[in-house]
């Protein structure tokens, strides 16, 4: 009859009952009579079975036809080898064999996937193991041939040929991947018959093999929405159920291991910025921005065992993990009696695209990796112990990595007793520590003798010092204040009275004088000492000017263009002063031996718009100074810093022009005379300088600090007294002083910086390599009001959005994420009066993410939906309540298309607009909730999955709760007392309790409020927790990686952020603070590095920046 006829694409399957196999083939022509005949071993042919036949059409536009047939074999007999064949009278196919198992026995199988027709590389030797009956059956985790619907779906053919060497043998149990989603996944649902979970199409099913119940389910439902969104809730739901059977204690003892197999994993550290390397991986936590659906929750809860994944053609071995963070059994037993679930990603088998690289650097949860082509072996050993391990095609079969699996309770997780390291600062140590008024100098010494840094800040407007005792790891304890003369801008370190402790000098510009404050050795000081000097004296230097081994001090006096040289006793007394003239009004002084005549010398920098000079006295080694030599600089200057720059052994300057927005470096002749001024740009109006070597490179580098530019400039130096371009760091307003040390004890130098500003310090730990650790800050529009995160340009990177809230700006600004964290200058796009709040969905279900902007002075909101490029369509319009001042975004009514939840702040109400699908809205519902509704959120607060909305009402102590009713319909609200000045409303479960619980940020009671939900809609009291002074803004995530929410705040009057990490039991701990920006206004948590931590993204409305915090947690 001829090879169209004969059958072909032989492969077994699973029925899920023990004593059935279900045989599936094709022909190319329908054959009239078709079934399988089959015998024990060795036998004739003595039973048969009757296929029925269903035609699959392939999907391109030649619709071509192959036939496919089914036949079940029932009522085998146990642990028994049988043959068959296949067929009908118009061809046969060769004889294949198979063997039943007992329930009780072993099981042992091949997991894999990503195999293809093209360097399908471990194909033979699978196809060999498969024949010599090494598994019981095989799992392949999604991607076949590359792709089954190419050329007709001929490829298709190829491979369930090639394959027939394997699954003729043993059963093949499968799982979609997304190389199987053309037509609907029509090539994965018509070749291969899977165990029915009741919808036929073989996308999720499960069954119970030996001691196992093996899940099988689709990552693909999360990424292919052409097909439809309700498949993810028919999935998720299908899951559910599916896990609550497995898990009821019968069945759970019978079927012990609970083992999923799907195609995209949860995690990976292969470098091709994947779904896996993301935050929120799809499969993971669910749908973007709602987080609905997600499978990982849903594994922990029900105490699946283990997880296999393919997707990345690589293998890799995950630590037990769940949200981010390692469960270990124990440091020496990983994986014995481990706290959550075990990753396993086998995706090497081979395929035309090769391998996928991994990351540089290994992550934390990553146990083993390599890109090896090769397949895992799993072996059920008994109801305690499962084995795998890693076969290396490459290597020639060699087992390169194996791990046993040992749970002896199969339980949920939450019953595990967790024993992580918890990380305590996700954005690093706080950076910022307050001072007094107008901090203008600073130095660094150690104060208590504990071999730790401490630092010592003149402040200038409170008429005092600040000593700040530094902690081991860079961080610093409050201030500890002395009071000085008036207006102390300068002060400096030395032992003065010589009994080994360092003691603090400080010159008083208003009142005349300098304080000395004598140190008692444990960080404290005595009260000071008054000593008179010239007029304002502004800056001051110590040394040992006549060489008696007692520290003297040099001043300068701005106001009568003179330096006083002060001879000390070494007993904490000094000589009467010695005056000496120099330039126009003297600011700066510094010494050095710039003759190398080994006696100190004295620089002055004059700070006059008629006397742009530095001031070189030579000292005569017996506390005198010979008379000034001028040299005329480019600039005023208000700082000199000495080093060798070029590396000749001669000491050189470099000036901060303050005016020329420059540093300018004078290269010593070793003789006391200088030469050869060079320019380099550095910030806005620059005012203090230091010199170190920054990148270990036995190299000098500068930090230059920019009053006016609010910003640190790093020049890196070449050693020959030339310098890089500038590297320039944002920082606090108006920075005075800047010193250098290692203030964590890691041998790479840390800068601290006096902001003047707005009295604090801020601390820049440095990298080693010429870098530092510290926030960056991006232009926006004018005065941004919020800030939100989202991939607009479907390149995986996280982009933002902020609403710029100037009535003459009206505009959003769009900056397009590089996913290093920085990003791109603004694109901005012009909407109605006083734009407010953001949210970001995809209203029109094309997979582009779209925006909805509240305008504040417009009573609208803009719709505007995005073409997936970075770039937007012109704003629509919708009427809302007076002053929409919050927007949020759900699906109210389950209709799978996205709905708006406005908080109209004047009129008392929330507007809901159900949407259409299309990047339409029906017009709004209004719903009464308290006085000032500023903020709202979209939770399911009585576990009727139907969503619900909280409220924060501004101007009422209290927030209101909106029970929905499924329908895009809500109830009355009801409420809860909180603090005052209700700002901002968040939702998570701080408790543990799987119940959604509330936090509100109170602006005017300088709090946080915690209700803990009781799973019906209701709540328990108010915990309230003191924060920074008037909190706006409050979000919850877990930023340290330790399974506990926690929550991140804005404080407003004080321009700072705020971190409460979570005990897990509801319980807040300590606010940590960093203090960056001003005028703040909103932020957005996202991972804007793809290395999956939460970092911060907050909005500056005054100075049209956003700051962006980037998370060190690991």
């Amino acid at each position: 009859m001829g090879d169209n006829y004969q059958p072909e694409q032989i492969h077994l399957s699973y029925t899920g009952i023990s004593n059935e196999m279900l045989v599936t083939w094709s022909t190319q022509l329908l054959t009239n009579e078709t079934y399988v005949e089959y015998s024990l071993w060795n036998e004739s042919f003595s039973l048969r079975e009757n296929a029925t036949m269903s035609k699959f059409i392939d999907g391109s536009s030649a619709h071509r036809v192959l036939y496919m047939y089914r036949a079940t074999l029932k009522n085998l007999t146990m642990d028994t080898i049988y043959m068959y064949h296949v067929g009908s009278p118009a061809g046969w196919s060769a004889k294949y064999s198979f063997r039943t198992i007992l329930d009780e026995n072993r099981k042992s199988f091949a997991v894999y996937g990503d195999l293809g027709v093209v360097n399908a590389q471990s194909l033979a030797r699978l196809q060999r193991e498969a024949q010599l009956d090494y598994y019981d059956a095989i799992l392949h985790v999604g991607d076949f041939a590359y792709d089954m619907d190419a050329d007709q779906s001929r490829v298709g053919d190829q491979f369930m040929n090639e394959i027939q060497e394997i699954a003729a043998y043993v059963p093949y149990m499968v799982a979609p991947g997304n190389h199987e989603r053309a037509y609907n996944f029509s090539n994965y649902k018509s070749r291969f018959s899977m165990p029915s979970n009741g919808d036929g199409e073989n996308l999720w099913y499960s069954y119970n093999f030996g001691l196992a119940h093996i899940i099988s389910f689709s990552t693909e439902v999360y990424f292919w929405w052409e097909f439809g969104f309700a498949q993810i809730a028919n999935q998720y739901r299908w899951l559910e159920q599916d896990l609550q059977w497995a898990t009821a204690p019968e069945n759970r003892t019978r079927y012990p291991w609970i083992i999923t197999m799907g195609h995209q994993p949860m995690y990976c550290s292969n470098a091709n910025q994947d779904d896996c390397t993301f935050y929120d991986s799809r499969p993971r936590s669910g749908l973007p921005y709602i987080h609905t659906f997600g499978l990982e929750k849903l594994f922990y809860d029900y105490g699946v065992d283990l997880e296999l994944w393919a997707h990345e053609h690589s293998y890799e071995r995950l630590w037990p993990i769940y949200n981010w963070t390692v469960y270990e059994g124990s440091w020496n037993e990983p994986y014995t009696n481990p706290g959550a679930p075990t990753h396993v990603i086998s995706g090497s088998a081979g395929c035309y695209s090769k391998h996928n690289p991994f990351l540089n650097q290994t992550q934390l949860y990553s146990a083993f990796r390599s890109d090896d082509y090769g397949y895992s072996r799993m072996k059920i050993i008994n109801s305690t112990h499962l084995y795998m391990e890693q076969v290396s095609d490459d290597q020639g079969g060699k087992v390169i990595d194996n791990f046993t699996l040992i749970r002896e309770k199969h339980e949920p997780y939450s019953n595990h007793k967790h024993k992580e390291a918890v990380c305590r600062t996700p954005y690093g140590l706080p950076n910022r520590y307050a001072t007094g008024d107008a901090p203008f100098s600073i130095k660094s010494g150690d104060f208590n003798n504990d071999k730790k840094l401490d630092i010592a800040v003149a402040n200038a407007k409170s008429n005092d010092i600040s000593v700040l005792l530094g902690n081991e790891d860079g961080s610093f304890q409050n201030q500890t204040t002395y009071s000085v003369g008036s207006y102390p801008q300068s002060v400096t370190i030395g032992d003065f009275n010589n009994d080994s402790k360092q003691d603090l000098a400080v010159a008083n510009t208003e009142s005349d004088n300098i304080s000395l404050l004598l140190g008692n050795g444990d960080g404290t000081f005595q009260n000071q000492f008054i000593y008179s000097t010239g007029s304002s004296p502004t800056s001051l230097a110590v040394g040992d000017f006549n060489h008696d081994n007692k520290l003297d001090l040099a001043v300068v006096n701005n106001g009568e263009d003179t330096i006083t040289v002060m001879l000390g006793h070494g007993d904490g007394t000094f000589q009467n002063q010695i005056k000496y003239a120099v330039g126009h009004s003297p600011y700066f002084v510094t010494v050095g031996d710039f003759n190398n005549d080994t006696n100190l010398d004295v620089i002055v920098a004059n700070n006059n718009e008629n006397d742009k000079s530095i001031s070189v006295l030579l000292g005569n080694g017996d506390g005198t100074f010979q008379n000034q030599t001028k040299y005329a600089v480019a600039d005023n200057s208000y700082s000199v810093t000495v080093g060798d720059f070029n590396n000749d052994t001669k000491e050189d300057l470099a000036l901060v022009n303050f005016i020329l927005n420059s540093v300018s470096i004078l290269f010593g002749n070793g003789d006391g005379t200088f030469h050869n001024e060079t320019e380099y740009l550095v910030g806005f109006h620059p005012f203090s300088a230091t010199v170190g070597d920054f990148n270990n490179d036995s190299k000098l580098d500068l930090a230059v600090v920019n009053a006016f530019g609010n910003s640190a400039s790093i020049l890196l130096g070449k050693g020959d007294g030339t310098f890089q371009n500038q590297t320039e760091y944002i920082i606090g307003p108006f920075p005075c002083s800047v010193i250098l040390g290692d203030f964590n004890g890691n041998n790479k130098l840390d800068l601290i910086v006096s902001n003047s500003g707005s009295n604090t310090i801020e601390v820049m730990l440095g990298n080693g390599d010429g870098t530092f650790q510290n926030r960056k800050k991006f232009i926006t529009g004018s005065q941004p009001s919020f800030v939100a995160t989202g991939d607009f340009n479907s390149d995986t990177k996280l982009d933002l959005v902020t609403s710029n809230n100037d009535d003459l700006d009206r505009s959003i600004s769009v900056l397009l994420g590089n996913g290093d964290g920085t990003f791109q200058n603004q694109t901005k796009y012009t909407v109605a009066d006083t734009p407010h709040s953001l949210a970001i969905g995809d209203f029109n279900n094309d997979n582009k993410l779209d925006l909805v902007v509240g305008n504040l002075d417009d009573n609208s909101v803009s719709v505007i939906l995005g073409n997936g490029d970075g770039t937007f369509h012109s704003p629509t319009k919708y009427r809302v309540g007076i002053s929409p001042f919050f927007a949020t975004i759900a699906d109210f009514n389950n209709d799978i298309n996205l709905d708006l939840a406005i908080g109209n702040l004047d009129s008392n109400s929330i507007s809901v607009l159900l949407g259409h699908g299309d990047g339409t809205f029906q017009d709004q519902t209004v719903y009464e909730v308290g006085h000032g509704p500023c903020s709202l959120i979209a939770e399911d607060f009585n576990n009727d999955n139907k969503l619900d909305i909280a409220v924060a009402n501004y101007f009422d102590n209290y927030v209101s709760v909106l029970l929905g009713n499924g329908d895009g319909t809500f109830q009355n609200q009801a409420k809860y007392e909180v603090d005052d000045g209700l700002s901002f409303v968040t939702a998570g479960d701080f408790n543990n309790d799987t119940l959604v619980d509330i936090a509100v940020a109170n602006y005017k009671g300088s709090s946080v409020s915690v209700l803990l939900g009781n799973g019906d809609g209701t709540f328990k009291g108010a915990i309230m927790y003191s924060t920074g002074i008037s909190p706006s803004w409050v979000l919850s995530a877990d930023l340290n990686h330790d399974g506990k929410l926690d929550l991140v705040l804005i404080n407003s009057y004080e321009n700072s952020i705020g971190v409460m990490l979570g005990n897990g039991d509801g319980i807040l701990q300590t606010l940590i603070l960093y203090t960056v920006g001003t005028g703040r206004a909103s932020m957005a948590l996202g991972s804007f590095k793809d290395n999956n931590k939460f970092d911060l993204a907050a909005s500056n409305a005054i100075d049209n920046t956003i700051t962006i915090f980037l998370n060190d947690c690991s």
